[in-house]
């Protein structure tokens, strides 16, 4: 007689091999096939210092070398480690600061104020 072993998670069959925290944002960026000049739109979900979660219709077949702009930190080459349903999971080549992805916002948010109309009557 086989006996059966049941999963304690039977959802979570890979274990997490993420080996950095990751930041949720969402960020407009776009990508290419490296040695390519064309550039594909890339939604960027969420990112850490190693890797980021990315939505596209064009992804690449894992294992598929890209370079990702990301505006402030630059271009940054990165290899495709999965995808799937149009989203693809990167490790980047190199270790970045996360937090300089975001664009910083600075200035008041104080109520708006519309500038005066200039009085345009004649005289």
């Amino acid at each position: 007689m086989t006996k059966v072993t049941q999963l304690s998670h039977p959802h979570r069959i890979a274990p997490e091999r993420r080996t950095a925290h990751r930041r949720k944002l969402l960020l407009r960026s776009s990508f290419r096939l490296r040695g390519r000049f064309e550039s594909f739109a890339l939604t960027v979900r969420d990112i850490s210092s190693t890797g980021l979660l990315g939505a596209t219709p064009n992804a690449p077949f894992p294992g598929g070398k890209i370079d990702i702009d990301l505006d402030i930190v630059g271009t940054v080459p990165a290899t495709v480690v999965w995808s799937a349903s149009g989203k693809m999971g990167v490790r980047f080549e190199h270790v970045i600061d996360p937090n300089a992805v975001q664009k910083r916002i600075t200035g008041s948010y104080g109520l708006y104020v519309p500038p005066p109309v200039p009085d345009l009557r004649r005289l």
